[in-house]
């Protein structure tokens, strides 16, 4: 009996043993896959973190020419609506300074008439030793353009 008895025991020992085998392997397949998974993460992070430090964002670079085209188009409508802004802002101080200009012209046309008018009274007034003399208004004109 002593001998089924050292039997059994080693069957067990023999079953314990083949257990402990299991678990080691499979602890170091569940390492070695945890390992590779992470050492794949930090490449592709790694590799994605360089690219953009580097300004070579790949997501950027795979719909650069689409997002190129909205750009431009944006831009373009933006500086259309910009420079049509400045040309109508332009068309009007234009406008101002040739309404100032013709003004003033206007005004000095008047001053001119109400001088010549002035001196003519004066003149003729004072022709009284027989000379005439004969002024007529200096005549102005404006141009528009």
């Amino acid at each position: 009996m002593d001998n089924a008895h050292t039997a059994q025991l080693s069957g067990k020992a023999l079953a314990r043993a083949r257990v402990r085998t299991r678990r080691r392997k499979a602890r170091r397949i569940r390492r070695t896959v945890v390992a590779l998974t992470v050492a794949a993460f930090i490449a592709a992070w790694l590799g994605i973190y360089v690219q953009m430090v580097l300004g070579k964002d790949p997501a950027l670079s795979a719909s650069a020419r689409h997002a190129t085209k909205q750009v431009a188009v944006a831009t373009t409508s933006t500086t259309s609506s910009k420079t049509s802004s400045a040309a109508a802002e332009a068309k009007r101080l234009a406008a101002k300074k040739a309404a100032e200009r013709k003004r003033a012209k206007e005004r000095a046309a008047k001053a001119a008439a109400a001088a010549t008018s002035t001196q003519a009274t004066t003149t003729s007034s004072s022709s009284s030793a027989g000379t005439t003399s004969s002024s007529s208004p200096s005549s102005v004109t404006t141009s528009q353009s």
